[in-house]
């Protein structure tokens, strides 16, 4: 089983996004899981083992402010479909899970990248209809299940975590 959970967070307007900025996102949230995954396909193969990729929300809708990491994420969920695609003849799954805002030190880092003069109608974009934040046990969880005996029968799967954000 392999599982790619290393991600870095990007906040702010598009504008201040440089180049330097763009090229650490994709290398560390979608570059660093693709050579994970190749590396693995030997041992994956050999095992019928099985690949969980933690992505984000952000992969599967537009956030405000988060364009690079939309874009590695979403990079990510499309990476994780056509891997799935790709390795089923050979009896490896491969899924991700997609959470929104995690509580852990990482949120407390894009809180203080906020602009205060940010569009307050877009960043209610990112409002959960439950209450609270996604525990890093949850995604722990989820990650365990896609990996489990139980998910045997799911591949290609973006699990979104988010409290009804998506619903």
């Amino acid at each position: 089983m392999v599982a790619n959970v290393a991600g870095i967070p990007q906040f702010g307007r598009v504008d201040d996004l440089d180049d330097q900025e763009w090229e650490r996102q994709l290398d560390v949230n979608l570059s660093g899981p693709f050579r994970v995954c190749r590396a693995s396909l030997p041992a994956l193969r050999a095992s019928r083992g099985c690949i969980v990729n933690v992505a984000s929300v952000a992969g599967l809708e537009g956030q405000p402010y988060t364009a690079a990491y939309c874009a590695s994420k979403g990079g990510l969920v499309l990476l994780t479909k056509a891997l799935a695609v790709e390795l089923a003849v050979d009896g490896v799954r491969v899924n991700c899970v997609c959470p929104a805002a995690v509580d852990t030190p990482l949120l407390g880092v894009v809180a203080e990248r906020i602009p205060a003069d940010v569009d307050r109608r877009l960043m209610r974009r990112l409002e959960m209809l439950l209450p609270g934040l996604v525990s890093a046990e949850q995604v722990a969880e989820a990650v365990a299940y896609l990996a489990s005996d139980a998910a045997s029968m799911i591949t290609g799967q973006a699990l979104a975590l988010d409290g009804g954000r998506s619903a």
